[in-house]
C-alpha cells in the first residue's frame, strides 16, 4: 500500500458520462472510508476521482503511482502497455469496467456520432485494456463469457441496460 493504513483507489471518469457515473462512481462512493483487513492488517478505503475530458481521457504516470487501484470504464486514450507498465512499475493494481457490450451496435448513438473506422479501432484498444488489466468488471453473465477469453478474472456487477 502506498499509505500506511489506507487503500487508495483512483477512479478516471468524464465530465456528464452515465456510464463513468453508475459503473465508477458510486461503487466508489460506496466503498469509501470502508474499513477492511489486508495480510492482518485493517485498511480504511480512500477513494478519489480525476475528472477528465474525453480527449484527455488518460492516466499519468503520476496518478498510477500514488495510488493502489486505478478504476475506469470504456476505452482510455493511454496505450494499454503503458498503463500496463507502469501498474507493474508501481504495484498499482488495474479495474477496466465494460458497460454493457464490447461491440457498439448499429442503432447505438455513438454509431451517428464517430466514424466507423473510430469504432473498430475503439474495441481494438479495450480489448488491449482487457488483456492489460488485473480485473475486469461487466455487467452481465454474456458479457463475462466474452471477456475471459482476454483475461481471467472478471466479475460481474449488474445494471445491464438492454441496447
Amino acid at each position: 500500500m502506498k499509505e500506511k493504513g489506507k487503500l487508495l483507489i483512483l477512479g478516471l471518469i468524464r465530465p456528464l458520462s452515465g456510464s463513468d457515473h453508475h459503473r465508477v462512481k458510486i461503487p466508489m462512493n460506496a466503498l469509501h472510508g470502508q474499513k477492511i483487513t489486508i495480510n492482518n492488517e485493517e485498511v480504511t478505503i480512500e477513494c478519489k476521482f480525476v475528472e477528465k475530458p474525453l480527449h484527455e481521457f488518460m492516466y499519468s504516470e503520476e496518478d498510477i503511482k500514488n495510488n493502489d487501484i486505478i478504476w475506469n470504464v470504456h476505452v482510455i486514450s493511454n496505450i494499454p502497455s503503458y498503463v500496463e507498465l507502469f501498474c507493474q512499475k508501481y504495484n498499482t493494481l488495474w479495474i477496466q469496467d465494460i458497460d454493457d457490450s464490447l461491440d457498439i451496435p448499429e442503432n447505438h448513438i455513438n454509431r451517428k456520432s464517430f466514424p466507423a473506422e473510430i469504432i473498430a479501432m475503439s474495441k481494438k484498444c479495450l480489448i488491449q485494456q482487457i488483456v492489460a488489466s488485473d480485473l475486469v468488471l461487466t455487467t452481465n453473465n454474456i458479457l463475462m463469457n466474452d471477456i475471459v477469453n482476454f483475461c481471467s478474472l472478471v466479475g460481474v456487477s449488474e445494471n445491464y441496460l438492454p441496447i
